[in-house]
């Protein structure tokens, strides 16, 4: 080897871990998840509170729980919104549970089971639906519109989110089993 190949191996070597530390410092894209819930039941009755809750594995986040009775001074305006992170929780599947309640007790709950979509922002929408109170669904299903479906969420299901389309997000008119309109 000359002299001439030498400096370059050289180089090379001593260049390397430099160019691993700036790939490892590089920002990575953010991985979020937007849980967006709303309802079609009337405000304050049978709706005056709404608990949003998020199960990861064992551990849990939450309860999360929002006043959305006018008459209160606390009180939040629907839709109500959560921000999830994967660097909040990992990676994995999150069992979300949005739960509107009155001061008699739970009306009615939505649960949906999602997967993070790696590098990517996506918003699951959950309706506390009218034609849910009352309905008792199997295990691993869940009321939306009136009907019993799967509380597995595919990543298709999940609208790509960013911050210029947050507002336009319109979960009244479809649930997490069709995806949220834009």
């Amino acid at each position: 080897m000359d002299r001439r190949e030498l400096r370059r191996v050289f180089l090379i070597a001593a260049l390397l871990p430099a160019a691993w530390l700036l790939a490892a410092c590089a920002p990575r894209p953010r991985t979020e998840l937007l849980v967006v819930v709303d309802s079609d039941l009337e405000v304050p009755d049978p709706l005056s509170r709404l608990t949003l809750s998020v199960r990861f594995g064992a551990r849990e986040l939450g309860p999360f729980t929002e006043v959305v009775d006018p008459s209160r001074r606390e009180a939040r305006a629907l839709p109500i919104s959560l921000a999830i992170t994967d660097r909040t929780v990992g990676a994995g599947t999150l069992a979300i549970t949005a739960t509107a309640s009155n001061r008699d007790g739970d009306v009615v709950a939505q649960t949906a089971e999602v997967a993070f979509v790696p590098g990517e922002g996506r918003a699951l929408c959950l309706r506390l639906d009218l034609d849910c109170v009352g309905i008792v669904c199997p295990d691993a299903e869940t009321c939306a519109r009136g009907e019993c479906v799967p509380e597995a969420v595919p990543a298709d299901a999940l609208l790509p989110v960013d911050a210029s389309s947050i507002d336009s997000l319109d979960c009244l008119s479809s649930s997490h089993t069709e995806g949220a309109a834009p």
